[in-house]
């Protein structure tokens, strides 16, 4: 990719530089140069010479630039994802140890009220993550990227995911909050712990999906 690149870039300056070079020895061989006038001369192509390599490198690297920032963003996108399955498994991990289950060891109220406000600072976290990597993809465009089909695909179904888990995750720690600090029973516990799983299954098997690719096979340039 790299010879490639720099392929690219030489080749018009290889282009100019003969151009000029030919259009002052043509110049020189019609006799329209005198030997006086060929500082002169020799001075313009130069300096036209030079003006188009400066116009070429610019160009040159306006587009590399374009490239970085391209890559930049792709490389954000997949750390959002890394954050968003990170605080998926941190929110999980406090919520199963508080859901009433038989034989499970009980959580003093301390304990209890603790993983629940740690549940709400995951939950806020997670909806902005969520909306970072909605905007991260926005953005693709800009930089001339897009997700593959597949991984367009897959964005969308993960966001939906996400939601429903949002959802769940909403109405059962309403439903725990009741158990453990208002000390009253809630017949939803279930109900919304079954949709919770549900959602976290769809999620982390669209996160496995997305581990066995590369970037070529995620994006699009």
């Amino acid at each position: 990719m790299a010879a490639i690149s720099n392929q690219r870039f030489i080749q018009p300056i290889l282009i100019a530089s003969s151009f000029a070079t030919g259009l002052f020895f043509g110049l020189v061989a019609k006799g329209m140069l005198n030997p006086s006038g060929w500082a002169e001369a020799l001075s313009g192509v130069a300096t036209v010479v030079a003006l188009l390599l400066a116009i070429i490198t610019y160009i040159g690297w306006h587009k590399q630039k374009i490239r970085e920032d391209a890559y930049s963003t792709k490389k954000l996108y997949i750390s959002t994802l890394v954050q968003i399955e990170s605080t998926t498994v941190q929110i999980a991990n406090l919520l199963f140890n508080l859901v009433p289950e038989a034989g499970m060891l009980v959580p003093s109220d301390s304990q209890a009220k603790s993983n629940l406000e740690q549940v709400i600072d995951k939950n806020n976290e997670l909806k902005l993550y969520t909306q970072s990597l909605n905007s991260l993809n926005s953005e693709l465009g800009f930089w001339g990227a897009s997700l593959t089909p597949d991984s367009a695909t897959e964005h969308v179904k993960l966001i939906d995911s996400i939601n429903e888990y949002l959802t769940a995750l909403h109405f059962l720690h309403n439903c725990l909050i009741n158990f453990y600090v208002h000390k009253s029973s809630d017949n939803t516990i279930e109900q919304w712990k079954t949709r919770f799983i549900e959602a976290n299954k769809t999620i982390f098997e669209l996160f496995n999906s997305r581990k066995r690719k590369n970037m070529n096979t995620v994006f699009l340039d």
